[in-house]
This record gives C-alpha cells, structure tokens and sequence, in this order.
C-alpha cells in the first residue's frame, strides 16, 4: 500500500513540483496545438473536397468526422478524470496527489525552494557541522531568488569560516598538548 504521507511529502519538494509544472505546460501545448492542428487538417480535407469527386469528398468528410472525435475523445479525457476526483473527493476519499497538481507552480516552487533553504540554514547554525552546512549549501544553490540566495549564501560562508575556525582551533590545541587529545 502507498504511504499517503510519503506522498504529500513529495508533493511539497520543489523538484518533484517542476516535474509537475513541466507536464503541466506540456498539457497547456497539447491542448492548444491540437485544435489548431485540427483546423488545419480539416481545412485541407475541405479543400480536397472542392476538388475530389463525389466518392473522395465523401472518404474525406468521414476522415474528419473521425478526427473530430477523436479531438473530443483527447479533451474529455482530463474532464473525466477531474469528474471522477471529484467523486471520490466527495465520498471523503484524501487523494494528495491533487496538492502536487495546486503546488505545481512557479512562486509556490520558489516559496518551498526558500522555506527548505531556510530550514536547513537554521539547522546548519545550530549543528555547525559540515555536513549540515553541506545540505543548506545544496538547498540555497537550487533557490532561484538571487537577493534570498546571496543572503543564505552570506549566511552559510561566515558558518563554514565558523567551523573552519573551531576546528583550526582544536588542531592547534592539540598540537600544542603533543597530541594528548588523541
């Protein structure tokens, strides 16, 4: 069975967010091209039809009666599926995947990218380890916000000379001792 709460978590991760917002303009294309493509088509059927004969005009118009049900058939398929969320949402089924659909977009993808950033900066300052600094640093480089970026980057630079410090600090402490720390 599928971990709900995995999903809803994913469902928040900027990079599946993009993944999501991609297929979303891929959609937005196909929805625009397919009825221009199909005018298109239709226009040239019509045009052999002046041209044909009384068979071949028939053959053509039966060719773009297909193809205009075949139109319909592509745009209902989202309308179909949005009824049957729409029921299942009704009889109080939670389906999460429709806040990865909601979420997919541009500002709420950047709002997340900063929130993580900023979650992970915070922790870095109270760890002060390099792996934590080391996960801030890979959560601030995907910020697409260039002032936020700079900010938690300024961040992160004066925490790692931080920990640079601590740790010169402790070596030369031990150094001193004859490495009676070790």
């Amino acid at each position: 069975m599928i971990n709900l709460f995995h999903l809803i978590e994913v469902c928040n991760e900027p990079g599946t967010l993009r993944v999501v917002l991609f297929i979303k303009k891929i959609l937005n294309v196909v929805f625009t091209a397919i009825p221009i493509g199909l005018i298109i088509i239709i226009s040239i059927d019509m045009f052999k039809n002046i041209i044909a004969s009384n068979d071949e005009a028939k053959k053509n118009i039966t060719k773009s009666i297909k193809r205009i049900i075949y139109c319909a058939i592509v745009f209902l398929v989202p309308t179909i599926i949005n009824l049957m969320v729409y029921l299942i949402t009704e009889l109080d089924i939670n389906i999460p995947y429709t806040e990865c659909w909601k979420n997919a977009d541009e500002i709420i993808i950047k709002e997340k990218e900063i929130s993580n950033a900023e979650e992970l900066v915070k922790k870095a300052e109270t760890d002060q380890t390099y792996q934590s600094v080391s996960e801030a640093q890979t959560a601030v480089s995907q910020i697409t916000d260039n002032t936020k970026k700079e900010e938690f980057q300024k961040k992160l630079n004066e925490l790692r000379e931080k920990i640079d410090k601590k740790y010169n600090g402790a070596i030369n402490q031990d150094e001193k001792t004859g490495g009676a720390g070790r």
